[in-house]
């Protein structure tokens, strides 16, 4: 068919002939082969792969805990109404033998011994039981709402003798609210007793005595008996506007044979 259109031609049998085909070709129009859309996939991106930092880890050093140095707080001294210079006294007794301090006007107070070496004696209150041989020295403090009203110191010799400081039951009137001590001494005839102090610079003591026909007392403080009797002295130690009062009982006798 020619332009689509299709045509029959008869022949009969047995004829012959030329037969002429005339093609008339029409130029058919090229149609233009279309340009295939590539269609471009827009490249991906590959995904970054995520770098990991690994933090280092921290050299943990391990420092031994060094407590804290406790600074010891100094115990406070308390307040003092009497001179640092106390009288020091000494007591001499049998082993076994108990005496009583006479300390007078403490109500109300605390007393507090130090011992300057244990296991001879043993106090309680005003009361001293000796335990063995030897000596200590003791000394009392006398403390009222926390403050130091009156100090003494007594020295103990714990030894096998004839005698020892008596305990009279005379009682000495003392003009005085605070604390005072009460001694009781011996002074033999021909012999002479010093009273003693742990005593510290500047400080002024007067000593007075009730009958100075029994017995006398110098500046230094030595007692000088005259005769047989009982009389009493008293001791007034001076610092700084402080003073304590000291009172002693004297019996004065013949020395024992």
């Amino acid at each position: 068919g020619v332009d689509g259109v299709s045509k029959s031609v008869t022949v009969e049998k047995g004829s012959t002939g030329d037969m002429e085909l005339v093609a008339n070709w029409k130029e058919l129009p090229v149609i233009p082969t279309p340009t295939p859309v590539v269609t471009v996939e827009p490249t991906q991106e590959p995904t970054p792969t995520p770098v990991v930092t690994v933090e280092p880890v921290p050299q943990v050093t391990v420092v031994p805990t060094t407590p804290p140095e406790q600074t010891m707080q100094p115990t406070p001294t308390p307040k003092s109404k009497v001179p640092e210079t106390y009288l020091h006294a000494t007591k001499i007794i049998n082993k076994g033998s108990t005496f009583k301090i006479k300390l007078l006007n403490t109500k109300g107070c605390k007393i507090k011994w130090t011992q300057s070496k244990k296991g001879i004696v043993k106090v309680k209150g005003v009361t001293v039981k000796t335990l063995k041989k030897g000596t200590t020295d003791l000394v009392c403090t006398v403390m009222k709402k926390g403050t130091i009203i009156y100090r003494f110191g007594i020295r103990v010799k714990v030894q096998k003798t004839k005698y020892s400081t008596v305990n009279t039951s005379t009682r000495l009137k003392v003009k005085s609210n605070t604390p005072v001590l009460l001694l009781d001494k011996t002074v033999f005839l021909g012999d002479t007793v010093k009273i003693r102090y742990k005593k510290t610079k500047g400080t002024k003591i007067t000593y007075k005595v009730k009958n100075k026909s029994i017995a006398t007392i110098d500046k230094k403080g030595v007692v000088h008996p005259k005769k047989e009797g009982y009389t009493y002295a008293e001791a007034v130690v001076r610092k700084n506007g402080k003073k304590t009062k000291y009172m002693f009982h004297l019996k004065v006798q013949k020395p024992l044979n």
